[in-house]
C-alpha cells in the first residue's frame, strides 16, 4: 500500500475514533440536560441549586485537593510512560483519601452538632461522591494522556451517564426516590463502578511496580511548595468557572441560584463534551510536540484544536438552546418562563470560555505555568468585579453578562500575550 493509502487509512480511523468519542460525549451531554429537567419537575427548582452545589464543588475541589499534581504528573506521563508515575501517584492518593475522609468527618460532626435541617447521611453521601469524583477525574487524565481517548470517554460515560439513565426511570416508578439522597445514592454507585474499571484495566499491569517502589509520602509537603505555581493557577481558574453560582446564590437567594444553576449546567456540559472529546485528546500532542520543540506541528494541532472545538461548540450550544426551547413547556415551572435569553448569552460565554482555555493550552504544555496563573486571575477579578456590580441592578441577566465579559477578557488577554510571545521568538 502506498503512503496515499496509508493516509486515508490513518485519516478514516481517526474520524471514526472522533466520532465513537463524540457520541459517547453527547450521550453523557444529553443525560445530564435531561437529568437536570427531571430534578427540576419532580424535585423542584430549589433542588437544582442544591444539585448544583454539589455537581460545583465535584469540579472545584479535585482542583483544590490536586496541589497540582496531576498537571505535572500528565506532562511525565506523556514524556516517559505510566511508570515513572507510579510512585508519587500512589501517595498522591492516599494523602488525597485522607484530605476527603477528614473533612467528610469534621463536616459531619458540624452538621450532627449544630445544623440538624442537614441530615449526617446526606454529608457522608456528598463526601463519596466528591472523593470518588476526584479519583475518576484524576482517572481520566491518565487514560487521556496515555492517549487511549476512546476507553477514557466510555470510563466517563459510565460515570457520568450510566447512572442517570438508571435513576430517572428508577425515581419515575417510585417516587419515593425522588430525592437528592437517592440521586445522590445512584450517583456514587456508578462513579464507584468507574473507578473499579479504570482500576481493573488499567493500572493492573503498574500494580506490580508499585509494590515494588517505595512510596515517598514524607515528601508531600515538598512536592506541594515546588507545584505552588501550577496548583495556584488550576485552582483560580477552576473557581472562576464555579464562582458565579455561589455568589448569584448569595444576592439572590436559592431559587434564582436554581435558575441559574439549570441553564449553567447546559453550557457546563456543551463544554466539557468539547474539552474531552477534543481538547484533552489533542493536549498530549501539544506536550510531544513542544518536548520536541517541533514549533510548525505545534502550531498546526493548537490550530486543528481551537478550530474543531469552536465548530463543535457552537453547533452544540444551537441545538441544545433549541431543544430547550421545546422542552420548556412541559418542565411545569413557571420560573423559568421569560429567562430563556439567559441560556443564549450563558451559551455564547461558554463558546469563548472553549477559545480561552484553548489558548491557554499554550502556556501549560510550554511549561509558562506563571502566565497562565496571571490570565487565570484576571478572568476570576473580571468576573467577581462584574458579577457585585452586574447582579444587584440587572438580577440574573447581571450574572450571565458578568460570565461572558470574564472570558471575553481572558481570551483577549492570552491571545494577546501569545502573540507578543511569537513576535519575540521570531
Amino acid at each position: 500500500m502506498g503512503w496515499a493509502g496509508v493516509l486515508k487509512n490513518e485519516t478514516s480511523r481517526e474520524h471514526s475514533r472522533a466520532m465513537v468519542i463524540m457520541v459517547l460525549r453527547a450521550i453523557a451531554l444529553a443525560s445530564k440536560f435531561v437529568l437536570t429537567l427531571f430534578v427540576a419537575k419532580y424535585l423542584g427548582v430549589e433542588a437544582i441549586g442544591h444539585y448544583g452545589y454539589v455537581a460545583g464543588a465535584a469540579a472545584i475541589l479535585p482542583v483544590a485537593f490536586g496541589f497540582g499534581f496531576m498537571q505535572e504528573l500528565s506532562r511525565t506521563l506523556v514524556i516517559s510512560g505510566i511508570s515513572s508515575i507510579i510512585a508519587p501517584l500512589s501517595a498522591y492518593w492516599i494523602f488525597v483519601t485522607l484530605a476527603y475522609v477528614c473533612v467528610t468527618a469534621c463536616v459531619t460532626a458540624a452538621v450532627y452538632g449544630f445544623v440538624a435541617a442537614v441530615p449526617s447521611a446526606t454529608v457522608m453521601l456528598v463526601g463519596g461522591v466528591l472523593l470518588l469524583e476526584h479519583l475518576n477525574n484524576d482517572a481520566f487524565f491518565i487514560i487521556s494522556n496515555l492517549k487511549r481517548p476512546i476507553f477514557a470517554n466510555f470510563q466517563v460515560f459510565l460515570r457520568a451517564a450510566l447512572w442517570i439513565l438508571v435513576y430517572m426511570p428508577a425515581a419515575w416508578a417510585f417516587p419515593s426516590l425522588r430525592t437528592i439522597d437517592a440521586l445522590l445514592a445512584f450517583w456514587l454507585v456508578g462513579i464507584t463502578g468507574s473507578w473499579a474499571l479504570f482500576l481493573t484495566s488499567c493500572l493492573r499491569p503498574a500494580c506490580r511496580i508499585a509494590s515494588q517502589t517505595s512510596i515517598p509520602t514524607t515528601g508531600m509537603i515538598r512536592r506541594v511548595w515546588l507545584l505552588k505555581t501550577i496548583y495556584a493557577g488550576e485552582l483560580v481558574n477552576a473557581l472562576g468557572v464555579y464562582l458565579d453560582r455561589y455568589l448569584i446564590g448569595g444576592l439572590l437567594g436559592a431559587k434564582a441560584a436554581g435558575i441559574y444553576v439549570l441553564f449553567a449546567s447546559i453550557g457546563l456540559g456543551i463544554y466539557n463534551l468539547v474539552n474531552t472529546s477534543i481538547m484533552q485528546v489533542f493536549r498530549p500532542y501539544l506536550i510531544e510536540h513542544h518536548s520536541k520543540q517541533d514549533d510548525a506541528l505545534f502550531a498546526r494541532a493548537h490550530g486543528e484544536c481551537m478550530k474543531k472545538s469552536l465548530l463543535s461548540a457552537v453547533i452544540l450550544s444551537l441545538g441544545c438552546a433549541t431543544a430547550f426551547h421545546f422542552c420548556e413547556p412541559y418542565l411545569g415551572q413557571p420560573e423559568l418562563a421569560g429567562h430563556e435569553t439567559i441560556l443564549w448569552i450563558l451559551l455564547v460565554g461558554g463558546v469563548l470560555r472553549v477559545a480561552s482555555d484553548v489558548q491557554g493550552y499554550v502556556f501549560y504544555t510550554r511549561r509558562q505555568d506563571r502566565l497562565f496563573l496571571r490570565t487565570a486571575i484576571v478572568a476570576v477579578i473580571a468576573s467577581t468585579c462584574l458579577l457585585m456590580a452586574l447582579v444587584p441592578m440587572f438580577g440574573l441577566y447581571g450574572g450571565v453578562l458578568a460570565f461572558l465579559g470574564a472570558y471575553t477578557t481572558a481570551f483577549l488577554v492570552r491571545t494577546y500575550l501569545i502573540r507578543t510571545m511569537r513576535e519575540v521568538r521570531q
